[in-house]
Formats: C-alpha cells, sequence, structure tokens
C-alpha cells in the first residue's frame, strides 16, 4: 500500500483512516506496538498514546490478552478548545486551517472521544504537567480493585 506523507491535520486523519480500512485498525497493534514490545521483552509496563477508535481497543486486547488497560485522557471542553488554538496560533503545521469547530466534527474525533466510554479508567489532566498525568495513570495502574 503507497501512503502520501501528510504534514497537516486533514491528512493525517486521511492517513490514519487509510490505515484502519486497509488492516481492518490492526495497524497499530501489528506494525508498532507488537514489534517495540518484542523488540524490548524486558519492559515491564508500556504507555501507548494513540488509540484513536474502538476496534483499536479491542485489537490491542486480543494480541496481548490480560495485559491491556485502557485509560483515556480527558479535559474540559473549554481547555480542549485553547489548546488546539494556542497550537494554531503558534503555527503547528499539522493543524493546518482548521477551526476547532470544525476539527472537532470529524468521524475520528468523535470515536476518540467516544472511547471514554469503553475505557477502564478515565484521567482527567485538566491543570496538570505531564509528569502529574504520568503518576495518575501508574497510581490507576497499582491501585487495586
Amino acid at each position: 500500500m503507497e501512503l502520501h506523507r501528510a504534514s497537516d491535520r486533514a491528512g493525517l486523519q486521511a492517513l490514519g483512516d487509510e490505515l484502519d480500512e486497509a488492516t481492518d485498525y490492526r495497524w497499530l497493534v501489528d506494525e508498532v506496538a507488537l514489534p517495540t514490545l518484542r523488540e524490548r521483552a524486558d519492559q515491564q509496563r508500556w504507555l501507548i498514546d494513540a488509540v484513536r477508535k474502538q476496534q483499536q481497543v479491542e485489537h490491542f486486547r486480543r494480541a496481548i490478552s490480560g495485559s491491556v488497560f485502557h485509560v483515556h485522557l480527558d479535559a474540559s471542553e473549554c481547555t480542549l478548545r485553547a489548546r488546539f488554538e494556542s497550537r494554531m496560533l503558534a503555527g503547528e503545521e499539522y493543524l493546518g486551517a482548521t477551526p476547532y469547530d470544525m476539527a472537532i466534527q470529524h468521524p475520528n474525533e468523535v470515536a476518540s472521544r467516544g472511547l471514554r466510554d469503553v475505557a477502564d479508567a478515565i484521567v482527567f489532566v485538566e491543570g496538570k504537567t505531564a509528569a502529574e498525568v504520568a503518576a495518575e495513570i501508574a497510581g490507576v495502574l497499582t491501585t487495586p480493585g
């Protein structure tokens, strides 16, 4: 399969859709995660930040049976909008000129937001640093029950 190189948000979404269609949503598991997991078999825990659709979560759960704990990261709509708009103002190329209200209507964004419904846990990232979010995820993973 020949894939075009995309650098804007719409192009990256289209590329992901092409890969999803061509692989029944398995590309992330088969071509990215599993080879990396095999290569670093000594690593006991992994955080993978890339799942966009429920089918991908299901493929991870089947491929790595009993070892997948899906944590969905979330924030308020106000925070999501502010982050998006600040990246646009900073000129982040991948966003292109798509306004936020239009971007969140894309089926990928709708599907991604729906992942909170199938998550094992939800971590709210509002006002937290990346280190604080990672620590909270680690806490969720080590908390019994």
